[in-house]
């Protein structure tokens, strides 16, 4: 007897699971709301820029837009997908020397494969050392006119550009 009343239990409480799985798995019925009940968000107020701040932003950029030669050593970090589907954390470092109005160098090394640029004005030449590759392309009159072309005509991108 009291094994046959578990049974019937179990089986009542089988029965009302599977009749909410297919109630569960539907989607709900959207409601069709007027066209004039419908109010675009208020836009978020952008954050006020301190005027001190960006005067110091002004003279900083101004400063380093007159300097006739620039040398800097930037450092990325950046993931990248392995073989395998796993995040890896790599860092590329860049030594740029740059003179005005037509000279640039970028020696890069790190976690990545080593490769230098070079551009004098007239010509752009991508250096892969451990390939022993060159490549040499003819070059726009500008360093940020060359430094477009390279990343158009060869994906090569450096994050100092901006």
């Amino acid at each position: 007897m009291i094994r046959n009343k578990y049974f019937w239990w179990g089986l009542l409480l089988a029965s009302a699971a599977l009749l909410a799985i297919p109630n569960a798995q539907s989607k709900p019925k959207k409601k069709a709301k007027p066209v004039a009940a419908e109010a675009s968000p208020a836009p978020e107020a952008s954050p006020a820029l301190e005027p001190k701040a960006i005067e110091i932003l002004k003279a900083a950029s101004s400063r380093l837009a007159a300097a006739r030669t620039l040398k800097f050593t930037a450092i990325e970090f950046y993931e990248s997908s392995s073989r395998q589907g796993h995040p890896l954390s790599l860092t590329t470092k860049s030594e740029v020397t740059l003179q005005r109005p037509d000279k640039l160098r970028v020696i890069m090394s790190a976690d990545g494969p080593a490769s230098e640029f070079y551009y004098d004005g007239k010509k752009m030449m991508a250096y892969a050392p451990a390939e022993n590759l060159v490549a040499v392309a003819d070059a726009p009159p500008t360093i940020d006119a060359a430094l477009e072309a390279a990343h158009r005509s060869a994906a090569i991108y450096f994050p100092f550009t901006d």
